[in-house]
């Protein structure tokens, strides 16, 4: 024992492994495509790790952790004593990142990525809404090529420098930020909770919270003024025809 009362003592793991599953231990492992048994922790799921501490009274000077409490923990780099390999070049993965097309950063990986990019994106055009120029009601409009928002007044004139612009529809932001009856009540019942330990919870009629609503849709039209800010909305592409070039 040392003058700060720490105590050391060894464990022996070969034995406390013994101990606890026989003279013979082995474990089995079914391994899966594209998996390799860790070259870590040797097909364990567990390594010796440490956690150094320093224990020093008043005024006593000292450097570094000179004290230990060493222990068995999850291996870092595996899963369960399993690494996964990328499935092209058959490098192991980093612990987390579980499909070789995503996360290695072999050739083949990146140009898998690069394939489903542009399937997702293909995907994603074929099912979107097109509604021509002349029939969308809205004021903005959000340009692909450069991420830029227009009015869709001028939309037409920038057609036609290039006809093959790509605009997608607008709606306004204010239907996402403006307040909602049940998210106060929601607010007014944790401040009430944290105030009274008895407190069991507003009780309101749904006529009570149609009120509040009403009240808040009525400040919020008299007060506020959010027509300037919009989003995106990528599952509509509006149909933009070039303006004609004007006669002289």
């Amino acid at each position: 024992m040392t003058d700060n009362g720490i105590t050391r003592v060894t464990i022996d793991v070969s034995a406390t492994l013994r101990a606890c599953f026989g003279e013979t231990i082995e474990i089995t492992k079914d391994l899966q495509p594209h998996e390799r048994v860790c070259t870590a922790c040797r097909g364990l799921g567990a390594i010796k790790r440490d956690m150094p501490f320093a224990m020093r009274g008043p005024g006593e000077a000292g450097h570094g952790f000179p004290y230990h409490q060493e222990y068995v923990g999850p291996c870092p780099n595996c899963y369960n004593g399993i690494e996964k390999l990328c499935e092209f070049c058959a490098e192991p993965l980093y612990k987390g990142y579980t499909s070789g097309a995503y996360w290695c950063n072999c050739k083949e990986a990146s140009d898998e990525r690069s394939r489903t990019a542009k399937d997702k994106e293909a995907a994603r055009m074929a099912k979107a809404k097109r509604v021509p120029l002349a029939e969308y009601t809205g004021t903005m409009l959000f340009r692909a090529r450069d991420e830029v928002f227009v009015e869709a007044e001028d939309a037409r004139e920038d057609a036609r420098d290039d006809p093959e612009e790509l605009y997608y529809a607008c709606d306004p932001v204010d239907n996402w930020v403006k307040p909602a009856a049940a998210e106060l009540i929601d607010d007014l019942d944790n401040r009430a909770a944290d105030e009274w330990e008895d407190f069991e919870g507003l009780d309101l009629t749904d006529e009570a919270k149609d009120a509040l609503q009403n009240a808040l849709d009525l400040w919020w039209t008299e007060h506020v003024k959010l027509q300037t800010l919009y989003y995106p909305n990528e599952d509509t592409i509006v149909v933009v025809p070039a303006e004609s070039e004007p006669e002289e």
